[in-house]
C-alpha cells in the first residue's frame, strides 16, 4: 500500500476520533443525549465518503491532472447528496410519525369533547 494512503488514513482516523470525543464531551457538558440523532452513523458516513473521495483523487491524479479540482467537487457533491439522502429519509420518517401522533391525539381530544 502506498505510504501517502496510509498516512491519510491514519490522520483521518485520529482526527475524526478526536473530533468525535470532543463532540461527545460537549454533548455531555450540555447534558444532552450522547448518541441521539444518528451521530455514530453520520461520522461513519463522513469517514467513508472522505476515504472514497481521497481514493478517487489519488487514483485519478495523473489522468486528470488539470481537472482534479472538478473531480474533488464531484466527490464533495456526492458526499452532500449521500448525507441528504440518508438523513432526510430518517428525519422525514421522524417528523411523519410525530405529525401522525399529534393528529391522533388531536382527533381523540376532538372526539372526547363532542
Amino acid at each position: 500500500m502506498n505510504p501517502i494512503l496510509i498516512k491519510f488514513l491514519l490522520r483521518l482516523i485520529v482526527f475524526t476520533t478526536i473530533v468525535f470525543v470532543i463532540h461527545l464531551y460537549i454533548l455531555n457538558t450540555l447534558e444532552l443525549p450522547l448518541f441521539n440523532n444518528e451521530i455514530v452513523f453520520s461520522y461513519i458516513i463522513n469517514i467513508a465518503s472522505a476515504i472514497i473521495i481521497f481514493l478517487m483523487l489519488f487514483l485519478l491524479r495523473n489522468k486528470f491532472k488539470n481537472q482534479l479540482g472538478f473531480v474533488f467537487y464531484l466527490g464533495a457533491s456526492l458526499n452532500l447528496g449521500c448525507l441528504f439522502y440518508f438523513y432526510t429519509n430518517h428525519f422525514m420518517l421522524t417528523v411523519l410519525f410525530q405529525k401522525q401522533s399529534f393528529l391522533r391525539s388531536l382527533f381523540r381530544t376532538f372526539l372526547r369533547t363532542q
